[in-house]
């Protein structure tokens, strides 16, 4: 099996199994498959089918299942901006712009945790990088939210 597979294999048994989030049972519930259907492809006995993985990607709701897939392209996963309850079009864009100031704050602490021994080493790169996709994450479904609104 390639690398690749077997990340994605690992990605989906750590999700369902060993964080549960959710369960394997309702993860099948959701996609509309038996527990032994979804079972056997988590333990990579059976392929997971095209149409199968965009149900697997709606029943877990995970990011790291979106940016799987996104990973080697110039694409972002952004989530989609979900009505509010009371209609207000202000307090969406508002939280969605205090979202993404606190993920920018997130950023500058990531480059200044790495520079405390004038170094970024691996690690802190890796860090670094890892806040910097939040923050473009959180600033493109800001500029979704104000374009649907």
């Amino acid at each position: 099996m390639a690398k690749e597979e077997r990340d994605f294999h690992d990605l989906i048994y750590n999700l369902l199994v060993v964080e549960k989030s959710p369960t394997v049972e309702i993860a099948a519930q959701k996609m509309g498959m038996s527990y032994d259907m979804l079972y056997a492809r988590v333990s990579n006995r059976v392929p997971f089918r095209a149409h199968e993985i965009r149900a697997l990607i709606s029943a877990v709701d995970d990011k790291r299942l979106a940016d799987y897939f996104l990973q080697d392209s110039t694409y972002i996963a952004v989530e989609r901006a979900l009505p509010n309850s009371d209609g207000s079009v202000e307090s969406d864009v508002y939280q969605g712009a205090a979202r993404y100031v606190l993920q920018a704050a997130s950023v500058l602490r990531a480059i200044d945790d790495g520079l405390a021994d004038q170094h970024i080493d691996h690690r802190e790169r890796l860090a670094i990088e890892r806040e910097i996709h939040e923050a473009e994450r959180a600033l493109a479904a800001l500029r979704t939210r104000i374009a649907n609104n």
